[in-house]
Parts: C-alpha cells; sequence; structure tokens
C-alpha cells in the first residue's frame, strides 16, 4: 500500500469516503460496455481489499466471471424480457484481493453487457465482508429514484448502492444525479455510464458511511429522464474488527475578525472526541466554556503577536455529550479561523496518547513533528497553521508524504484573508502498530511562517 494524500472525491479512479478504522472506497474503474465479452480494467488494490465488480444487462444471465468471483448477496436483481427493449439487470460480484488479481472478463449474456470495478479497502479481513443486502426492481416508467433500504449488522460500514437502468437508446447520462440519506454520511458517486450498444441501458453506483447498525432507510434522487425498468441492488461492507478511532465528521470553516460561532459536526454522537482546531495571528484564545480543555502540545506560536509574519495553532478537546451546541471562539485581536473535527470509537477516559508540537520560520516545506505511539491502531491527526494571505478556499499544501502510515486523508484547508490573514489544515492516518510515526513532510504552495501538532489518539478499550 502506498502512502500518499487521499482526496474525497467522486470520481472514476480515485479514493473516496477515506477514514481509519472503517471500509473506504480506494479507487473505481472506467466503465466496459459491449455486446460481446467486455474485461473491465481493474483499478488500484491491496492485499485483502475487497473487489467489487458491477455488471448490468437487459435482464439476461450474467455468469460469475473465472478466478474466484462470487456472487454478492442479493445479486442479480433484474425485470422485463430477458434481451428485450426495456429490460434492465444489475448483478454485483465480490473477490478477495490476494496478490495479483487479473482482470476479469464478463461472457455476452446476449443483447448487451457493461460493467466496471471498484476496490473497496478497510474491510474485515476474513470470511464474507458483507454485514447484509437488500434488492428491488422498478418496472413502471418514471424519474424517481429509490434504492433499497439495508439493515448492517454491525456499525461503521459502507453502503454501496448499486444500479441497472433501461436506456431507450438515450446519450443522456441518466445516473449522473445527486442522492440524499438523512441516515448515510459522505454519500458519493462511484461511476456513472449510459451506452446505446444493442438494446441500451445505463449503470452506477454510489457509497455512503453507516454510523450505526439498524435500517439506513432509502436512498433518493432523480433520473435525468425516464426509463421503463430499475434494477437496484444495496450492500453493506463489515468493517473491521478492530475499532480503531474514525472521522465522524467535521464543521463548516469560520473566519473573522471577532468572535466566532462554530457548529459541532452534524454527523457527531455521545462520546465522540471533539477537537475545536483554531488559528490566529500568534494571539492567545481563552480556552472556550462548557467543558473544553487545551489538548497536549497545544498551543504552537511564531512571530509577533498580531503582526504580519505571525500564526498560533490552538487545539481544544472535549468529550461530546448528549446534546451540543455552538462554541464560541472569543475575539483574540487581529483574526481567527476555525472548525471541529468529531472522532468517534476513542478512549473516553483518556483520548490522547502522545503528542508533539513545533514552529517554523517562513518556508514552503512542512515538516510535521513525529510522535512514538505506545499502542496499536492510533489515529493520528496532523494540524498545520500558517500566516497565510491567499485567497480563501486555496490550496496551500500537497504532496503528503514522509510518515510511516499507509494513507493519509486531508480533512480540510482553510485560509481567510481577514486583517493579516491565516489558514488551518488537518489531516489524519492510521498507525497500526506501536512506534513512531515518522516526520509527516508536505509543500506549501506559498512560503509562510508555521506552526504544527501532531497528536495519537486512543481507540476505545
Amino acid at each position: 500500500m502506498m502512502t500518499g494524500i487521499v482526496a474525497g472525491l467522486a470520481v472514476a479512479g480515485m479514493a473516496v469516503n477515506y477514514s481509519p478504522g472503517r471500509p473506504y472506497v480506494r479507487a473505481v474503474s472506467a466503465v466496459a460496455a459491449g455486446t460481446g465479452n467486455i474485461t473491465p480494467s481493474l483499478p488500484s488494490y491491496a492485499d485483502n481489499d475487497i473487489l467489487l465488480l458491477f455488471v448490468q444487462s437487459g435482464n439476461e444471465t450474467v455468469t460469475a466471471p473465472s478466478g474466484g468471483w462470487t456472487a454478492a448477496p442479493d445479486s442479480p436483481q433484474g425485470i422485463g424480457t430477458p434481451g428485450a427493449a426495456g429490460a434492465s439487470g444489475i448483478s454485483v460480484f465480490w473477490l478477495r484481493a490476494s496478490g495479483t488479481v487479473s482482470a476479469p472478463t464478463v461472457t455476452d449474456p446476449g443483447d448487451h453487457v457493461a460493467g466496471f470495478i471498484a476496490s473497496i479497502a478497510g474491510c474485515i479481513d476474513t470470511g464474507s465482508p458483507f454485514a447484509g443486502s437488500a434488492g428491488t426492481t422498478v418496472g413502471s416508467s418514471g424519474t424517481a429514484l429509490s434504492m433499497p433500504s439495508v439493515s448492517p449488522s454491525v456499525d461503521r460500514c459502507l453502503i454501496v448502492h448499486a444500479v441497472g437502468t433501461s436506456n431507450n437508446g438515450s446519450a443522456t447520462n441518466i445516473l449522473n444525479v445527486a442522492v440524499a440519506n438523512a441516515n448515510l454520511a459522505e454519500i458519493t458517486r462511484l461511476n456513472s455510464s449510459q451506452f446505446t450498444n444493442g438494446n441500451s441501458g445505463a449503470i452506477a453506483a454510489w457509497a455512503g458511511f453507516a454510523r450505526n447498525s439498524g435500517a439506513t432507510g432509502a436512498t433518493t434522487g432523480t433520473l435525468n429522464r425516464t426509463v421503463d425498468t430499475q434494477s437496484l441492488l444495496t450492500l453493506a461492507l463489515k468493517p473491521p474488527v478492530t475499532k480503531t478511532p474514525f472521522l465522524a465528521g467535521f464543521s463548516a470553516v469560520q473566519a473573522g475578525s471577532g468572535a466566532l460561532s462554530v457548529s459541532p459536526p452534524p454527523t457527531h454522537a455521545q462520546d465522540d472526541l471533539l477537537l475545536l482546531i483554531v488559528e490566529t495571528a500568534n494571539e492567545a484564545i481563552t480556552t472556550p466554556s462548557g467543558g473544553w480543555a487545551i489538548a497536549p502540545s497545544s498551543p504552537q506560536g511564531i512571530g509577533t503577536a498580531g503582526s504580519t509574519g505571525a500564526t498560533r495553532l490552538s487545539i481544544f478537546w472535549k468529550i461530546a455529550s448528549s446534546s451540543e451546541g455552538n462554541v464560541t471562539v472569543a475575539d483574540s485581536g487581529d483574526h481567527q479561523i476555525a472548525r471541529m473535527v468529531a472522532l468517534g470509537s476513542v478512549d473516553v477516559s483518556n483520548p490522547f496518547d502522545v503528542s508533539a508540537g513545533d514552529t517554523a520560520s517562513t518556508s514552503t516545506s512542512a515538516s510535521f513533528p513525529s510522535a512514538t505511539t505506545t499502542g496499536a491502531n492510533r489515529l493520528i491527526l496532523w494540524s498545520l497553521s500558517r500566516d497565510n494571505d491567499a485567497i480563501d478556499g486555496t490550496v496551500t499544501l500537497g504532496s503528503y508524504g514522509g510518515a510511516s502510515v499507509p494513507l493519509i486523508y486531508e480533512l480540510f484547508d482553510d485560509n481567510t484573508q481577514i486583517n493579516n490573514g491565516g489558514g488551518i489544515v488537518a489531516a489524519i492516518g492510521e498507525k497500526y502498530e506501536a512506534g513512531s510515526v515518522g516526520t509527516m513532510t508536505a509543500t506549501l504552495s506559498a512560503t509562510g511562517v508555521q506552526a504544527r501538532i501532531t497528536l495519537a489518539i486512543n481507540p476505545a478499550p
């Protein structure tokens, strides 16, 4: 597995939904379609990833490819006269990756076939990866999309929706639509494609995070045009057995020259670790009321308070109660910018394992301080502040690497031009074994002074 930054974007070929301690989509291939056999390309994968092969047909029998591929629970789903206009079917096959995997060939079922592959990392590493499934079909013409609810048997599942529809020869990307489900976080479209081969069809998949077991409810949207039939399948993929802390969510960014009101992440829950990350022009921030405390190795600051060339990084923490309201960040002077992060499955009595902090003078190179964890399955959070006068939203960090952590996920990268300006960045990763985190490095897009803090978070006992 390669160390690097993981972007939370819903595009083919890029990882999405990544967080330590739960399944995520590592990569997605392009769609292959035709009236004969197809061989979808393999996306990037690692040993023990679950490879999901999504296949659409005209409701004709799709045979599992050779090489160990197996039909997923409740697959296939299909409706309409096989091979006729207006028929649709969706099949999903799975394989646990081990060593070198060959791209599978899907045998021509008759009229047409289309498919693509997604690699799912972070699942349970033995046995069946599924914690629940559900399928249905729609045989009436319309544009309403309602993907079936599933009831995963465990918490922290990745929910994957697969859809195949008829197409009636349209070139419109029928399934390139946004969908919603209040019970799922970070819903992202993995792929969508329409094709006019044979009697034509369309295929798509979405993934979202279900924090808790139990019914997810339907995930809904509106198709871009009317179709005759829909075939729908929902799968829940199990997380690893060890409950590593995981990202439960983060708030919207707040910035201003006066006091700020920062809301908790909408997906937080009782007993989450809440981290309030604040940047100022190296001016002190009063610890907020309501049970907040200063985090280890915080604050870190450099430069003359309130002046250009100054930044201070402050991190405050608390264990979430059953009802958390907005927190007030007092006016420090020149400016302040802040976000709140929620982490689940944390040791509420002792959330922090180890920490480190430092500062750096003007440079485009960032080198986060290392720390040595005392146990396995720690979530590592890196945070950096800088005296940044860039336009709001300008990306200031990139080219992550160097730490002994398999994947690093950037949570946010925010800047403000208010008065002297500043910015904050946070990233997370998982340290599987006790030992040195290593020095995580990054490159800034412009020079600036920096304050940096590394925190290792203990998992729930």
